[in-house]
């Protein structure tokens, strides 16, 4: 102080500048700059020593111990203990007595530490763990580590001390503490609490070693699959629908896919969280189901949105699928999970597994495991359909049991073939499939879907409606429009191969019906297709 006072009595006596007044205007931003730095610098230096130093002087958090587990970390006071038991962690005061009878009162603090199990929400999991308190307060919502967290407040019966519970959501394994302290004024356990919550770390999860993983093999039904070695897979196709308590005879569980031991009892619905499931029906999907997409809104059931959906068209495993993400509860189930749909020689497909909340989120083991998902060519023994190869043309494709091959006749041998299903061709239930040799353009795999890629003079055009991959070939589904007085309905496709020609594959029906009835029929041996060109 007296300092200043001594630079300030020096300024007052110092006499008049006598030097330019451009150097006056340099010098004096000069020092209030520097000035302002300095004082910012103090601050910080301030606020660290405060929030930091000071904090964990009063939290004792300097010398606190580390507790790693498989899926995250956290700090605690050197006196407390720590102990792990059955799946949960306790972590409890010196002061800790537990109240064992309805006379006795709990003392001290304990924070007990469990995973969130899959399928729960924060909302869910609160219903769940507070079902016998008469009251349930959300505090506030905040971060834990970069994951959504939520406080609450909880009033139980009895004799227990003061409850807090907090759930971290976490697209692996969230979390569910739960603090219990006495007395209600004890400040002192509250700051430990709160430090220890600020310790949290998850650790991030690994890419598993896909090294050591069992390949299980369905020759039946033409695929195979990929999963940890420490995984289960049941093959459940040998059994009805009736047997595993499916509504539906004609769907049909392959495989049930899980952690752990593998289950002894039927059906397989009694292992609901931690199953990944691959069914198929003989009923297959419509195009309107695999081309939807969107949000749908769902129903209010108790005043609680239910059956909350989106939708999205996907690829998968080289077939247009599409993709049900659930974001509300089931309205039968009440189960949280993600379904894929598509169909594939000759049958509609759904896989379906968990998630973990309701965005969309699921254990990332199971995409790991879906991108090993692939269809075994040829199919051989594929139920409901018949193998053919052409030597010349050098492809394969499946077609279905009542259809038949025809000979081209001599005109068309050597880039023409074609099957139909029995009927005459005037029959209303009439169906053709036509693959022929032909000259791809460019154009076709680079125009838009809607583009016209094809016109000809008579009046027929081409109209395209997508690009997709058929067993690891670029192709163009397209819609033939003939000429006006043609009443022929005809989806095709292009598929392009390693030479100069590539392949159109084209189907009709005589009837507009009988054609918008069988597109995921069409599309099915469409994707059967194989050129060995």
């Amino acid at each position: 102080m007296e300092e200043n006072n001594i630079q300030q009595n020096s300024i007052q006596h110092t006499p008049p500048i006598t030097e330019p007044t451009k150097h006056k205007s340099n010098n004096f931003p000069l020092f209030i700059i520097l000035g302002l730095v300095l004082f910012i610098f103090l601050s910080l230096g301030v606020f660290i020593l405060y929030h930091v130093v000071l904090q964990h002087k009063n939290t004792g958090a300097t010398q606190w111990k580390t507790y790693n587990g498989k899926d995250y970390s956290i700090d605690y006071p050197p006196d407390w203990s720590a102990n792990y038991t059955n799946g949960d962690m306790f972590i409890k005061s010196p002061s800790y007595i537990e109240a064992l009878t309805p006379d006795s009162v709990t003392k001290g603090a304990v924070l007990n530490v469990s995973n969130l199990p899959y399928g729960n929400t924060i909302e869910t999991a609160v219903r769940s763990n507070y079902s016998d308190c008469a009251k349930k307060d959300l505090v506030k919502m905040f971060m834990v580590d970069g994951y959504k967290a939520a406080w609450y407040s909880t009033d139980c019966p009895g004799n227990n001390p003061d409850k807090i519970g907090i759930l971290v959501e976490n697209s692996n394994n969230g979390l569910f503490l739960e603090y219990d302290y006495q007395p209600r004024t004890d400040s002192k356990n509250l700051e430990i609490f709160n430090h220890m919550l600020s310790t949290i770390k998850f650790k991030k999860s690994e890419q598993p070693n896909m090294s050591n993983w069992k390949t299980t093999k369905n020759v039946q039904y033409g695929f195979q699959i990929e999963f940890p070695s420490s995984w289960f897979a049941v093959d459940y196709g040998k059994y009805p629908a009736s047997k595993l308590g499916i509504p539906d005879p004609s769907e049909k569980l392959l495989l049930l896919f899980g952690r752990g031991l593998e289950p002894k009892d039927l059906p397989a619905f009694t292992h609901p969280w931690g199953n990944l499931q691959i069914n198929i029906t003989t009923k297959l999907f419509s195009e309107q189901e695999l081309n939807k997409t969107g949000l749908e809104q769902g129903k209010i059931v108790n005043e609680q949105v239910q059956n909350k959906s989106q939708y999205k068209v996907i690829q998968f495993a080289g077939v247009k699928a599409n993709k049900k993400i659930q974001l509300s509860a089931d309205l039968v189930e009440g189960n949280l999970g993600t379904e894929i749909i598509f169909n594939s020689n000759g049958y509609g497909w759904l896989i379906d597994y968990p998630a973990v909340d309701y965005n969309g989120n699921n254990d990332p083991i199971y995409d790991q495991i879906l991108s090993t998902f692939k269809f075994i060519v040829p199919p051989s023994q594929m139920v409901g359909f018949n193998e053919y190869s052409n030597p010349i043309l050098k492809f394969q494709v499946q077609y279905p049991d009542g259809w038949e091959h025809n000979q081209p006749d001599a005109e068309h041998v050597g880039y023409w073939d074609e099957f139909d299903n029995k009927k005459n061709t005037d029959d209303p239930n009439y169906m053709q499939m036509i693959i022929l040799l032909e000259s791809l353009s460019d154009k076709y795999f680079t125009a838009s879907p809607g583009t016209n890629i094809v016109t000809m003079e008579e009046g027929t055009y081409y109209t395209k409606v997508a690009n997709l991959s058929i067993n690891g070939n670029q192709a163009v589904k397209y819609i033939d429009h003939q000429a006006p007085n043609d009443n022929s309905n005809i989806l095709g496709y292009f598929v392009k191969t390693n030479t100069q020609n590539g392949f159109a594959i084209e189907f009709s029906a005589f009837s507009k019906q009988m054609f918008d009835s069988n597109l995921a029929l069409f599309n099915t041996i469409a994707n059967s297709f194989v050129s060995f060109r």
